[in-house]
């Protein structure tokens, strides 16, 4: 790690065995957390600490801003894949690959379990500024995908119908005023794109859509921050991470391409928790 990345803005990107860590906005290779095991989704709470979901070996992994060391190494429940801070209370919640979510109070300890859910694989989940919790993942039928919510102080994940034809499930964030639920493959339209959402009861109505430009298909778990969409994409023969404008979307303004090994999360942490 340089020396004064921690008094920058960082881009997190998760890489299977490692993640790389790159100065925000500019993208220059800050640092590299090694001793990873199939590293999948990233979270980021107020005070800038990142958390790694490490599938191999069922746990999540804490990192102060800017820190190579862990401070902390929770149990994961099902095999944990994506992670959602919950902005109101900072409890964590993890969405697991055997269907379940597990939500731990203050990012810390043993979890409780949701295993009432309508997935049989759970993979990516993102808190609104509310506290709600939305899920997405493949029911019974592997290619049927599937959005849940777990209200704030609910007791179980309730199905969201989803009026657009979906693709495979990919990353899931709230963006400040509307659910942005990406695809992992090109949806039946042709272009990768986010979705997003307006969310009424137990139905997300579809407001709009950021097309996703050369190399933005296979994109996992994707970040908003502001105006920007940030997209860990992995292809046939390389890796990249692709900034776009949000919800613009269209062409890529900004290309990243070293330290990188099948990235599949992304989150900013911002110095200081500006």
């Amino acid at each position: 790690m340089l020396p004064n990345a921690a008094s920058h803005d960082l881009l997190y990107v998760s890489n299977l065995k490692t993640v790389t860590i790159y100065s925000y906005p500019r993208g220059s290779l800050e640092g590299t957390i090694d001793g990873f095991y199939d590293a999948q989704g990233e979270c980021v709470d107020k005070k800038a600490d990142v958390f790694v979901t490490n599938v191999g070996t069922n746990q999540i992994l804490g990192y102060a801003h800017g820190a190579r060391k862990r401070f902390r190494a929770l149990a994961g429940h099902g095999l944990p894949e994506g992670c959602s801070i919950d902005p109101l209370t900072g409890d964590l919640a993890a969405s697991d690959s055997d269907g379940t979510v597990a939500v731990y109070k203050d990012a810390r300890g043993n979890p409780k379990v949701y295993d009432r859910t309508p997935f049989k694989q759970a993979f990516w989940c993102g808190y609104d500024d509310d506290g709600n919790l939305f899920v997405d993942g493949v029911g019974d039928d592997s290619a049927n995908f599937v959005l849940a919510e777990l209200p704030k102080n609910g007791h179980r994940l309730e199905q969201v119908m989803v009026g657009a034809s979906m693709g495979a499930p990919g990353g899931v964030q709230w963006d400040g005023k509307y659910l942005a639920v990406g695809t992992s493959g090109p949806p039946p339209s042709g272009t990768p794109v986010v979705y997003r959402f307006k969310i009424t009861g137990r139905h997300a109505k579809e407001v709009g859509t950021v097309p996703l430009g050369y190399g933005g298909s296979n994109v996992r778990q994707f970040w908003i921050q502001n105006a920007t969409l940030i997209a860990p994409v992995v292809q046939l023969l390389e890796s990249d991470v692709f900034f776009y404008k949000y919800p613009a979307g269209g062409k890529a303004t900004k290309k990243i391409t070293a330290g990188l090994d099948a990235p599949a999360g992304a989150v900013v942490s911002l110095a200081q928790g500006r």
